[in-house]
């Protein structure tokens, strides 16, 4: 299975998880949500707990949500300090994507921990959250890549930070070696490689053939959060779970014609390793120590193919760094940005 199949399996592990960092990330936005959420498991309404998720992104981060318009896809996405100037020049941008069948929820649990003068941008990708799905689009991994870039060279950005967590990750190594003249640094977590040492999921897929990251249930749904999580958080209520189930499995249809496609335009091993020699500016690989989704030596082999590449493991965390180690997730991609940061 190529690194490309291997993301589109092992990044969808984050389904339905934007709501675990809003109840751990702060203090404040664990109120906000755990008070909403309390009528939602009573009254059972799931769009209420999809209106608690939004409303906890400023609480959390200070983030706005807003959507853009790109030909027939409409955009949602998080934005934090539009139009602020440092200096007179714009501020540092980071521009941030998500992982497969995730949204942009999940990446607040680095933005909150981000200096309040950068700007932040975190979309929907296409086909998922709250933005456009189109029903026989092109959701290649070029496909992606080239509609994203539309959505940023629409807001007017020329040079930013790029952070990608799994398939996100990959998706950034994509774009970073097409787009690298405006790349100013690139931070990859955890993005599945196909050389890597064959993990605990894909282990049990194989042997078992059922696909634990599109549960149907709130039995499955917990069993994902154990292979996800090094230490998996406290359960919450089996109504508030079935909520974010209803929110999700509508979806599958649309999730499900992005994974095949990805994988029918997956490159070869050659076309990918020739991307990535491409990469040749600041290059920072982020790995869970404890990852059961996608083997820590992917990031070995991306440490040894990006010249001068800084590969980090981060103690105690599976796969989900953006909600299990958030504040320790976003202090590594932020010593790192700035180091780079010329004047």
């Amino acid at each position: 299975m190529s690194s490309l199949a291997s993301v589109s399996l092992e990044a969808a592990s984050l389904l339905a998880l934007d709501s675990y960092f809003i109840f751990y990330s702060s203090v404040v936005a664990t109120a906000v949500v755990v008070n909403l959420a309390t009528f939602a498991y009573f009254f059972r309404t799931t769009w209420l707990l999809q209106w608690s998720l939004r409303q906890a992104a400023y609480y959390t981060g200070g983030l706005e949500l807003k959507s853009l318009l790109i030909e027939k896809v409409n955009f949602s996405y998080f934005d934090r300090n539009p139009g602020l100037k440092e200096n007179g020049d714009d501020p540092e941008t980071v521009v941030m994507f998500h992982g497969f069948s995730s949204s942009k929820g999940p990446m607040m649990g680095l933005a909150h921990w981000f200096p309040k003068s950068w700007r932040i941008i975190i979309p929907d990708l296409p086909a998922h959250g709250d933005t456009t799905y189109i029903p026989g689009g092109d959701y290649s991994q070029k496909g992606i890549v080239q509609q994203i870039h539309k959505f940023i060279v629409k807001l007017g950005l020329k040079k930013y930070h790029l952070v990608g967590e799994s398939m996100g990750g990959v998706l950034c190594l994509k774009y970073a070696s097409t787009y690298k003249e405006e790349i100013k640094t690139l931070s990859a977590l955890c993005p599945p490689l196909e050389d890597a040492k064959r993990s605990e999921f894909f282990t049990h897929y194989e042997d078992v053939g059922r696909n634990m990251i599109l549960p149907e249930n709130v039995e499955e749904f917990e069993q994902m959060l154990d292979l996800v999580y090094y230490k998996k958080p406290k359960v919450l209520p089996r109504r508030i779970l079935q909520a974010f189930l209803e929110i999700q499995k509508p979806k599958y249809k649309a999730f499900d014609e992005v994974f095949f496609q990805m994988i029918l335009s997956r490159p070869s091993p050659d076309e990918l390793y020739d991307s990535l020699k491409k990469i040749n500016f600041p290059t920072k690989i982020i790995w869970g120590k404890h990852d059961k989704v996608s083997d820590v030596t992917g990031g070995e082999i991306l440490n040894y193919i990006i010249e001068g590449s800084e590969f980090e493991v981060v103690d105690r965390c599976g796969h989900a760094l953006t909600l299990e180690r958030p504040r320790k997730t976003a202090n590594i991609i932020c010593n790192f940005i700035q180091k780079n940061i010329t004047c």
